[in-house]
């Protein structure tokens, strides 16, 4: 199966029962990205490897949700009921958003 890349459409993804979604309210001032982003997260598995996965989005007025950047990060021997600090470096990137608009992440 070929990879797609580039920006795509995240919705049909983001409507996943096992996906989290956080999205911010509309923001008031522009918004610049540049560089790596991070996701700092607070996890647990049963299983003994799990991948998380973090994407941040930028939401258009219609809903549309379109991916900025995303990293993936693989926890071996995870398994255990503790929850653990996890940061997620997500790809580099350099994008500005103007007010009126919503971003989120989903992972």
């Amino acid at each position: 199966m070929p990879f797609r890349h580039g920006a795509q459409g995240n919705r049909r993804l983001e409507n996943r029962a096992d996906v989290l979604t956080f999205t911010s309210s509309i923001l008031d001032h522009e918004v610049e990205v540049v560089g790596e982003a991070v996701a700092d997260l607070h996890v647990r598995s049963s299983l003994p490897h799990a991948d998380f996965f973090a994407r941040l989005c930028d939401v258009a007025p219609n809903g549309r949700s379109t991916n900025i950047t995303d990293g993936i990060i693989r926890l071996s021997h995870s398994a255990h009921t503790a929850i653990r600090p996890v940061r997620i470096t997500l790809a580099g990137t350099a994008y500005r958003r103007k007010p009126g608009c919503i971003s989120n992440g989903s992972g």
